[in-house]
């Protein structure tokens, strides 16, 4: 069945009532995870010889899966940005603030603000805060090299020192609604809390920075400047002309790629930019209905999956998006 862009935005509608207690089952599920991993983490930490390749390699991937968990529980603030947690919005504002942002080492106000700017400006070089994420130029200049040496430095929680020392600053409208000292204050509480339970749980405050603070500043982050590059990656000379027409990527995926780059949902990112008042868990619903509409379909551009789209990127992107 065919439908109009009016006819698709009726349906889509439906789907737009944020659910807390879905919110609230996804979050106690993520951190049980989290927790588990860290379990594990720290019986192989005290089992396993403590020089070794074994240790080391078990101890790398279990950081990667407990980035892959943080990172999970951090888009959940994507959707408080967008007051999609609860429909009490001092509800969703607490929720996010202090049980999602502070102890995953994130200012909540400040992402937020820079978010909608994000949203409203997209593709401007000049208003849009995560434009230097993403649109680097021609992909001549950009060799796969450059790329990685980018992501390698990510790594090291350099996004994450940006943020501390305040160099990435929201620039639009919602500059004002940026937060205060009130976000530090709140996330040096929650890491007190979070070293108590590393303390009384692990027995010791080291599994804290190694199983705790690391996979944030080193995997999570890097999680998301990945989504972030793959869903923005289109050449300087193209960037203006393709985001001022709203066409957008999104992505089909596949289970490694929403495990680690794309959680609840993510990879619905045309859905999600066109229908901003929609939660994380009625998107695939959202793309149904888009589906059947060819003038909401013209809007974005269906990728098959991350990978692929990056490769392509890099091969192909002169001749893919010349116009």
């Amino acid at each position: 069945m065919i439908l109009t862009r009016a006819e698709a935005t009726l349906k889509i509608r439906e789907y737009t009532n944020p659910r807390f207690s879905r919110a609230s089952a996804h979050l106690i599920s993520q951190y049980a995870q989290i927790l588990m991993l860290v379990f594990v983490a720290v019986k192989a930490f005290e089992n396993l010889p403590r020089i070794g390749m074994a240790l080391c390699l078990v101890i790398f991937f279990i950081m990667m899966l407990i980035g892959a968990r943080q990172y999970a529980v951090l888009v959940l603030l994507h959707d408080a940005q967008h007051n999609l947690l609860s429909k009490n919005k001092k509800l969703n504002d607490l929720f996010a603030r202090y049980l999602i942002a502070a102890p995953l080492l994130s200012f909540f106000d400040k992402s937020r603000s820079s978010h909608l700017d994000h949203h409203q400006h997209l593709g401007d070089p000049i208003q849009d805060p995560d434009y230097e994420s993403y649109c680097g130029g021609s992909p001549q200049k950009i060799p796969f090299r450059n790329l990685i040496k980018y992501l390698l430095i990510e790594m090291t929680g350099n996004k994450l020192l940006q943020i501390l020392k305040g160099k990435k600053k929201p620039i639009g409208k919602h500059l004002k609604k940026t937060g205060g000292p009130g976000d530090l204050l709140r996330i040096m509480g929650a890491q007190a809390l979070v070293v108590l339970i590393f303390k009384f749980a692990f027995g010791s405050f080291f599994y804290y920075f190694l199983f705790w603070v690391l996979p944030i500043v080193t995997f999570a982050l890097l999680f998301n400047q990945i989504r972030l590059f793959a869903e923005h990656s289109i050449p300087e000379i193209q960037a203006r002309k393709f985001f001022s027409d709203e066409i957008l990527f999104t992505f089909k995926s596949n289970a490694f790629e929403r495990f680690l780059i794309s959680p609840n949902n993510m990879n619905y990112h045309a859905e999600h930019h066109l229908f901003p008042v929609v939660p994380f868990y009625n998107l695939p619903k959202v793309r149904e209905i888009i589906l059947k509409c060819p003038e909401l379909c013209a809007k974005f551009q269906l990728e098959s999956s991350y990978t692929a789209h990056i490769t392509n990127y890099f091969i192909n992107a002169k001749t893919k998006y010349a116009s």
